[in-house]
């Protein structure tokens, strides 16, 4: 069965995605019965006949008389079991459907922004949001810290106030974030650990109400931790790389971009933010046209965030069983695909290239490891081919 035409673009036009054929859990006429499956109703399988109740194909026990698109699956098949598009379940091929990206912006206006800082952050975050490339990108954004300098410290220190949006979340463009952003003014300390740890939630909060998308956190300052929220200055660095690393562990990258006026203790934390969150390394800017260097990095951020993921399929017919799963990549210069392993979880893709299930027990999305991921969007003439086996689940 022949891969799927590529698609390009398919969020943004920041990256291309590859063509992905699914070999699906529906029924066809005249299907493969190799996984000992009988037919569709309207033609015999390999090894049966066509007609009214085609006869069960090798290794089949059952025969379905009259109704369409149904498939009968050997109810005995279970475990890990190596497929390919002669032995999956059905030979319907679909256009895999990328996961839906959400971001969560978390902008430094501390006092030390005020000046050209916070014009550039503006200007940037205006440009980003209006952007033709970000439509249908969802959105929110806060502000830290959200206290000035006479507020109570523990306004400005309560993480649950920073994993609110200062405007309800929303596809992009969006007139009222695009006001809120402009509406800022730089003044009061740099709480970073309870801003950072909001980010995180607001992005798991996110991810309650929509399962099906992926959230990442956009940090954004100028300063090293300081105020009145401890641990502060370089002691603040471990802690919020635990608070970075345990976000990617459950699929939240998070990416950090560091403002004119960064201290060295400061673009130390952001480096330990951008390693444990899973973005390799922060996006310093240091001078120049800032506002310019500033858009460049949301748009390489945009094209990046996503990643390689795709939005697990559903049957017409059957129940795609999870250990039934093949994905194979076909390098532009290759004449044949390599198997792509299957990991565990997102550490384990240290090990090299792999996929993994956002949720072994209940998977909803496949996930590309980094490595394999980076092959894949760097490669035009690359493609990928899921193969998907099915448990027996009659209709």
């Amino acid at each position: 069965m022949g891969i799927v035409g590529r698609h390009v673009g398919w969020l943004f036009g920041a990256f291309t995605m590859f063509g992905v054929a699914m070999i699906a859990c529906s029924g066809t006429d005249g299907g493969s019965a190799d996984f000992g499956s009988g037919a569709g109703a309207h033609k015999g399988g390999s090894g049966g006949s066509s007609g009214k109740g085609g006869a069960g194909g090798s290794g089949g026990s059952n025969a379905i008389d009259g109704g369409e698109d149904v498939i009968v699956f050997d109810t005995g098949f279970t475990g890990d079991r190596e497929i390919d598009p002669d032995s999956s379940c059905a030979e319907l091929t679909l256009q895999a459907e990328a996961v839906p990206l959400d971001m969560y912006f978390m902008v430094d206006v501390s006092g030390s922004m005020s000046g050209s800082n916070i014009t550039a952050l503006k200007n940037g975050l205006t440009n980003f949001f209006n952007d033709a490339q970000s439509a249908g990108l969802g959105a929110a954004a806060q502000r830290f810290p959200i206290a000035k300098y006479n507020d109570p410290y523990d306004e400005t220190c309560d993480q649950n106030a920073y994993a609110k949006p200062a405007v309800p979340w929303a596809q992009l463009p969006n007139a009222p974030l695009v006001s809120w952003i402009n509406s800022l003014n730089a003044s009061g300390y740099t709480p970073t650990i309870p801003a950072l740890n909001g980010s995180v939630q607001a992005c798991h909060d996110r991810l309650t109400t929509m399962p099906t998308h992926k959230c990442a956190v956009v940090l954004v300052t100028d300063g090293m931790p300081e105020g009145g929220c401890p641990p502060t200055s370089s002691a603040a660095e471990a802690p919020l790389g635990q608070v970075a690393a345990k976000a990617w562990a459950d699929g939240i990258p998070v990416f950090a971009i560091g403002f004119p006026g960064l201290n060295y203790v400061g673009e130390a934390v952001l480096n330990t933010i951008a390693a444990q969150g899973g973005t390799g390394t922060p996006v310093i800017i240091s001078g120049g046209n800032v506002g310019q260097a500033f858009i460049d990095a949301l748009e390489d951020i945009r094209g990046t965030a996503l990643g390689c993921e795709y939005q697990m399929p559903k049957a017409e017919a059957g129940t795609v069983n999870p250990t039934l799963v093949k994905v194979t990549y076909k390098a532009g210069t290759a004449s044949q695909p390599d198997t792509v392993p299957r990991v565990d979880s997102a550490k384990d893709c240290a090990t090299g290239d792999g996929w993994y299930y956002d949720d072994n027990t209940s998977p909803s999305k496949l996930i590309m490891c980094p490595s394999t991921c980076d092959k894949m969007q760097n490669d035009e003439g690359g493609e990928v081919q899921i193969l998907l086996g099915c448990s027996s689940n009659q209709r």
